[in-house]
């Protein structure tokens, strides 16, 4: 395989990181190079999310699925779909959707489409995991090439398989440290032919009962998201008002059971709150939520934590952590926020503090320039993350630096 290198822009500086974009056939041979010529490399899939968590340690050649991006089978009656790891997810969606099904994961927040690969090397889960497992737990099958160019399989084709190692959990949240994906086997489930949001505006205390209550019910959303107030304004969902919103998502068999949804969820919600119901897109996802490059993008994990406790630890807010964009998870404790470029540092090292004193965590996806990212390191991995690396890829070629830590 010819390693001379397509300097396409992927999201990353080109000039250091030479991207390769094979043929589903010379995918082994290409592996098999890098490693008898001692290259470090990385996987990719679409290449719009390269500048997503920790940075590569030193100059590594981008291995891109982008042309490996075919529907190889659909068990429609068995809802389990096979794909190649850059076949974009938009695509997918929208083949499935001629069937009446879906993969029920959420398009990650950002510029640009994904790739199934991605989503699974990330192993970031949205919204939709207040109904539906996340993307790691959908997985039921994979191929994968090693660092060293050998080809392994995990899983199979069938939702109830549990022969052999569980390697996909391995490899979802990996951020391409362990070997390159080449097909995956997911779960499809049935789409709902009736959807909305149900958009709810007020003050954050009264929104807090209305979401204890909504849990507390027989009505069972397929997410429920908090917006702030800025990424509710700069975004808006709805004519008018002020304060955070609460974006309740809707689904049924029949547009009747909706309006008869919202009519129970307008008793549950107090007087002083703003109801209104808007159209939902087919992804089940906030469409609008598309964090610009440039600024900082945080992934936070605290459940049962108060998000305006979180963010507003003193009074006047000094970090200017109020102003950011967040669109949290109200019942999964899952958060995704924005941060402007000027927001310090330390100010998002102090936010990881309160996060790890609440017993959950903080991810840095996105900063403003390498100086920021370096400000506030990653986790380093824990010795068994270390041992696993060890076992997948023992020359250290494969994504360099971008091992994820541990708890």
């Amino acid at each position: 395989m010819d390693l001379r290198a397509d300097r396409a822009w992927m999201g990353v500086d080109t000039t250091a990181t030479p991207v390769v974009k094979p043929e589903p056939g010379e995918l082994g041979e290409l592996v098999r190079d890098l490693c008898s010529a001692r290259r470090h490399w990385m996987p990719s899939g679409l290449g719009n999310h390269l500048h997503w968590g920790p940075s590569v340690s030193v100059e590594t050649t981008t291995l891109s699925m982008a042309r490996c991006n075919r529907l190889l089978e659909h068990a429609v009656s068995d809802f389990t779909v096979t794909v190649e790891a850059g076949l974009p997810l938009q695509v997918l969606q929208q083949e499935l959707g001629r069937t009446g099904q879906w993969l029920a994961v959420d398009p990650p927040p950002g510029e640009g489409d994904s790739s199934i690969g991605g989503l699974v090397a990330r192993g970031i889960s949205g919204g939709l995991q207040h109904r539906y497992p996340g993307i790691r737990d959908q997985l039921i099958g994979l191929s994968l090439w090693r660092a060293d160019g050998v080809a392994a399989k995990a899983g199979g084709r069938v939702v109830k398989n549990v022969a052999g190692y569980d390697l996909m959990r391995l490899f979802s949240g990996s951020w391409g440290s362990l070997g390159l994906m080449q097909t995956l086997t997911l779960r499809t489930y049935p789409l709902p032919p009736a959807r909305c949001w149900a958009l709810v505006q007020g003050p954050f205390a009264e929104l807090a009962r209305l979401r204890a209550a909504l849990l507390r019910s027989s009505l069972t959303p397929e997410r429920v998201d908090w917006w702030s107030e800025s990424l509710a304004r700069r975004h808006r969902c709805s004519d008018g008002g002020a304060g955070p919103l609460l974006c309740i998502g809707l689904a049924s068999i029949a547009s009747q059971a909706l309006d008869d949804q919202l009519a129970a969820l307008s008793r549950l919600a107090p007087s002083c709150l703003r109801l209104e119901a808007a159209e939902q897109d087919p992804s089940g996802s906030a469409a609008a939520w598309q964090p610009e490059r440039g600024g900082w993008l945080l992934r936070l994990g605290c459940p049962g934590a108060d998000p305006v406790a979180l963010l507003d630890p003193v009074s006047g807010d000094p970090h200017g952590l109020t102003g950011g964009e967040l669109c949290w998870g109200a019942a999964t404790g899952l958060a995704d926020l924005r941060l402007a470029a000027s927001v310090r540092p330390a100010a998002v090292a102090d936010l990881r503090r309160r996060c790890r004193a609440a017993g959950g965590f903080l991810v840095v996806l996105q900063a403003p320039d390498q100086a920021a990212r370096e400000a506030v390191p990653s986790t380093p991995p824990d010795a068994v993350s270390l041992a696993i690396k060890a076992a997948f890829d023992p020359l250290k070629l494969l994504s360099p630096g971008r091992l994820p830590g541990g708890p």
